[in-house]
């Protein structure tokens, strides 16, 4: 995200800076909609996708690869306290309106939003879809647990308001490279390494979100 400046900060531009660092190399980072992303990737026109995950990207053709994962992103149903809905499956939730970050995918609601059992609302952005959920705009979004905690300490809210839902996903975050940079995958996978072991990774994490 940009902060007040325009710089760019977060977990995930935290660490890559420092791989970047430990490994003697240089990145222009820019942020993109998830859409126009994977455009520009698969067009080799960027060569790194700093936040990423083998599972979401079921079609792994040969000419990318993942690093090491640095960390985990657990997805999660967020609600306000008082409409918490207890969810086992995705049918729980038929009738409700849902938020959801623009481009994001939920293999098991897909075929729920499409044949609109479920509504769905995309947000612009991650606050936006915060705010949505605040204004009751939304009965409930879809939340990356990691963003979620950090939305909330950056727009001084009250966590007790809310409540967590059901887990949506658990996702390995890594690193994805175009085949021009594959040979980096040696020399970040070892710089991971030594950032987890040193707590670095967890120390980036805690201080925006603990």
């Amino acid at each position: 995200m940009e902060d007040s400046e325009g710089n760019l900060k977060g977990i995930s531009v935290d660490i890559l800076n420092e791989l970047m660092i430990k490994t003697g190399h240089e990145a222009i980072i820019t942020l993109q909609p998830i859409s126009r992303l994977n455009q520009l990737f698969d067009e080799h026109k960027i060569d790194l996708n700093f936040a990423d995950s083998p599972k979401w990207n079921p079609q792994q053709p040969e000419d990318i690869a993942f690093t090491d994962p640095y960390t985990i992103v657990y997805e999660y149903i967020y609600f306000l306290k008082p409409n918490f809905i207890e969810v086992t499956k995705p049918s729980d939730l038929s009738g409700k309106f849902i938020g959801i970050t623009r481009g994001y995918y939920y293999g098991s609601y897909q075929s729920l939003f499409k044949n609109k059992i479920i509504d769905r609302h995309e947000a612009y952005s991650n606050k936006n879809l915060l705010t949505l959920l605040v204004k009751k705009r939304v009965d409930a979004a879809f939340f990356d647990d990691l963003l979620f905690n950090f939305l909330i300490k950056a727009e001084h809210m009250d966590r007790v308001k809310f409540k967590r839902g059901a887990k949506l996903s658990e996702a390995p975050l890594s690193i994805k490279l175009n085949k021009n940079k594959f040979y980096l995958l040696e020399e970040l996978n070892t710089a991971i390494a030594d950032m987890k072991e040193e707590g670095r990774i967890q120390r980036i994490i805690n201080s925006y979100v603990k």
